[in-house]
């Protein structure tokens, strides 16, 4: 066996080459191609016999990374997996931070801080990150909003880390002990984070030390949450709820009785999946289409590339989804509020991977398409303005993604 990527936790370990999984023998459709939406099919990547399931997942540098029981998993195709091993750990969190992953969980050792792994490419891996006053609880998950990094995991554990830094701090004076926080994400007019958790709690924070809790009207186990569109979503046991705000919280037409393990909003939709092969997808959170795959593990792990949804779940089964890239296609005027210079022009949005290079092009007759912008990606919802078309009345565009 080779051993690759070396690390020095607190139990010291390497990380292990142990086979390149997975064949691409597994490119079966499991929905009909002719459906009108692209999350209404999908590809089964690896099919669910591998003996350990996926909790989550992420992309960046070109690269899929995905975490369950002691493996995490690197793809550059969703197809052919490379598996490395951390013997002792069970991983839960995988989240893109900036230009890193990091993944983390529990030690399966007692009185053993928590695994934390970083990574520039999702190969070559690390785990000298000192934790101060951290506890001994599992980290479920992840997120980063530029300026803070935040775990969350078991009895209200909470771990901070300041973009530059290279060590985590544990926040004690955390939401709420002896309550197992099981998601979390940023979004909102100053970008804080919100986190989900056992009998409907739901809590907020700027930085992850002082956090305020929200009353979620549900005393159901909360699993995931996710922004997106000005809009919070937050899924769990058989339940959705929705807040414009994040504080006042509603509950969402529910398509599907099963219990919902994890959300994501990208590529202007947000994606929920769970229990029995539960797939929907809604543009607002607020209703929801079903998608069919025949396919009955249960899902958890859920990222985006910039182009299709990966879902990860139960005995590692991975599935696919079409193309599918935000794009607001009725581009709408600036208002009257901005500097002179943009007052009247169109501006088009849509939905930006972080490291991905994009072209805005514009036509008027489909024949020749003239360059209105080109942007670096930024894992966020870019606004282009047209300043080339100050007369045009009806023009066209498109999103190409290099």
């Amino acid at each position: 066996m080779n051993k690759t990527s070396p690390c020095k936790p607190q139990n010291t370990f390497a990380f292990a080459r142990i086979a390149t999984l997975w064949l691409a023998s597994f490119l079966i459709p499991v929905a009909s191609s002719t459906a009108a939406h692209p999350l209404q099919t999908w590809q089964l990547r690896v099919a669910g016999s591998q003996g350990y399931s996926l909790s989550e997942a992420a992309y960046g540098a070109g690269r899929w990374v995905a975490a369950g029981g002691s493996n995490i998993l690197v793809s550059i195709n969703a197809s052919n997996w490379t598996a490395l091993t951390a013997p002792g750990q069970q991983l839960h969190c995988v989240a893109r931070a900036g230009n890193l992953f990091v993944v983390a969980g529990k030690a399966m050792t007692p009185n053993t801080l928590p695994p934390i792994y970083v990574s520039g490419d999702g190969v070559n891996w690390n785990s000298t990150q000192t934790i101060v006053r951290g506890s001994t609880n599992g980290i479920y998950a992840g997120d980063f909003n530029g300026i803070w990094r935040v775990l969350v995991g078991e009895n209200g554990a909470v771990l901070t880390s300041a973009a530059a830094a290279g060590f985590w701090e544990g926040r004690h004076n955390g939401p709420l002990p002896e309550v197992d926080l099981h998601g979390v994400c940023h979004g909102g007019p100053q970008s804080r984070f919100f986190a989900v958790g056992k009998g409907g709690y739901i809590g907020s924070t700027g930085d992850g030390s002082r956090w305020q809790r929200h009353e979620s009207n549900t005393a159901k186990d909360l699993f995931s949450v996710a922004c997106g569109n000005g809009r919070f979503v937050a899924v769990g046991d058989k339940t959705i709820l929705y807040s414009d705000d994040g504080s006042t919280w509603r509950s969402a037409e529910t398509v599907a009785n099963a219990v919902l393990k994890g959300i994501k909003y990208e590529a202007g939709v947000f994606v929920a999946v769970g229990e029995m092969g539960t797939i929907l997808f809604s543009a607002d959170g607020i209703r929801w289409t079903f998608s069919s795959t025949g396919v009955d593990s249960t899902f958890s792990a859920i990222c985006h590339s910039g182009r299709t949804f990966l879902l990860g779940g139960q005995d590692g089964a991975i599935l696919q989804s079409a193309p599918i890239i935000g794009f607001n296609c009725a581009p709408r005027r600036r208002a009257e509020q901005v500097p002179s210079g943009l007052r009247g022009k169109w501006q088009v949005d849509f939905t930006a991977e972080y490291g991905r290079t994009y072209q805005v092009e514009a036509t008027t007759d489909f024949k020749r398409w003239t360059l209105v912008h080109r942007l670096m990606g930024s894992n966020d919802v870019e606004g282009v303005v047209d300043l080339s078309n100050p007369d045009q009345l009806e023009r066209f565009y498109r999103l190409a993604v290099e």
